[in-house]
């Protein structure tokens, strides 16, 4: 599913800019930034309420589109990184969500994917058990954050499109598979 604004919300935070909101922006952002130190992180939540709640998650996974910096920024850099998604452990609003009201987030991480300089493309994180316990209501759905999965270590950040990007097969995707028993 490539869910509508009304069925998911995204956003991202950056410790440059801690007041800073970033709701709207075509991108979401995340990663600790090399020549500056900076720590960005991206908030996503999908609204999976139409699933039944007896239903049994064979395979979940979130897919990021995966942009060229040079889409946004004028520098290219492609240094790998190791992206973490986390389970986030508390209420958020993508309109008000900044560095400092930023919610928890577990710190054991769901899956990891290191990127580097491929993009235009969809990068994929297995987060079944995650959305087993959203449907099954064992855990409250306050969605996930991506973060680096080391922000001591400054690589480089990487560039999503978000929901409000102008191409709208290239927004967040979660695509679940499920039975009823």
């Amino acid at each position: 599913m490539i869910p509508n604004e009304s069925q998911s919300k995204d956003t991202f935070v950056t410790n440059e800019n801690q007041l800073m909101n970033y709701d709207g922006a075509p991108y979401l952002a995340a990663g600790t930034l090399w020549e500056s130190g900076n720590i960005e992180r991206t908030y996503l939540q999908f609204n999976v309420s139409a699933i039944p709640d007896n239903a049994i998650i064979t395979e979940a996974k979130i897919g990021l589109f995966f942009k060229d910096p040079m889409s946004y920024v004028s520098i290219p850099i492609y240094v790998e990184v190791p992206l973490a998604v986390y389970e986030v452990e508390g209420y958020w609003d993508e309109v008000s969500l900044n560095w400092d009201n930023q919610p928890v987030a577990n710190s054991v991480y769901e899956d990891i994917q290191t990127l580097g300089g491929d993009t235009d493309e969809y990068i994929y994180w297995d987060i079944t058990s995650l959305v087993q316990g959203w449907v099954s209501g064992m855990k409250s759905n306050y969605g996930i954050r991506l973060a680096d999965e080391d922000e001591m270590t400054l690589d480089d950040g990487k560039l999503f499109s978000s929901s409000s990007a102008p191409v709208g097969t290239e927004r967040p995707k979660l695509i679940i598979s499920y039975y009823i028993p």
